[in-house]
């Protein structure tokens, strides 16, 4: 490839289009060419190697985030994982509501579709309208939670569920079902 752009000795490249490529062309001018074989080094984080890694680069650039208290609620083994998703969403407040929809200028209802009282928000779908906080408030009987009409009470009391006892029983039509506390919401809302 370095190949095609030298002829001579002399590099043959292509008008610079931003700052930043005119740079780099300076910079190459001010290498000298010789007729030894190329060879590809990698350095990442000051450590140099002769193989490349994806894994290892990406590692090295994305952030460290700390661990979350909720992770084990959300990401389950044995949820589905389009109810992990949606859980995760939710609990990071980017669920498509209407009040999302109409910042991103699309031309929707604002109104909750479930009650039609107040405008559809995360917070009103999960604590404040009516309509979800009584179909919360029987499936909370159910499993002997309190029904909160706070995300983050909620949240808690999955995270309190999970540690004490991974799977939690739920009485449905005469069977037992057996689901991650996480997947309690996702069987709910998702």
């Amino acid at each position: 490839m370095v190949g095609s752009l030298v002829n001579n000795g002399r590099w043959r490249l292509p008008p610079a289009r931003s700052e930043e490529q005119l740079q780099l062309q300076t910079f190459l001018t001010t290498i000298d060419l010789t007729e030894e074989e190329d060879n590809y080094e990698w350095e990442l984080g000051g450590a140099q190697t002769s193989r490349d890694s994806t894994g290892e680069v990406y590692t090295y650039l994305r952030p460290t985030l700390p661990k979350v208290s909720w992770e084990a609620v959300v990401w389950t083994k044995r949820g589905v994982p389009r109810h992990n998703f949606h859980l995760w969403l939710v609990v990071q407040d980017r669920i498509p509501t209407r009040d999302k929809l109409l910042r991103w200028r699309l031309q929707v209802d604002p109104l909750c579709l479930l009650c039609n009282g107040a405008n559809e928000s995360r917070d009103h779908l999960y604590k404040d309208c009516p309509f979800s906080f009584d179909l919360w408030t029987q499936l909370a009987t159910r499993l002997r939670l309190q029904p909160l009409r706070s995300c983050g009470g909620t949240l808690n009391q999955m995270i309190a569920l999970l540690k004490d006892k991974p799977l939690t029983r739920m009485k449905s039509s005469g069977s037992n079902l057996v689901s991650p506390p996480g997947s309690i919401h996702s069987y709910t809302w998702a």
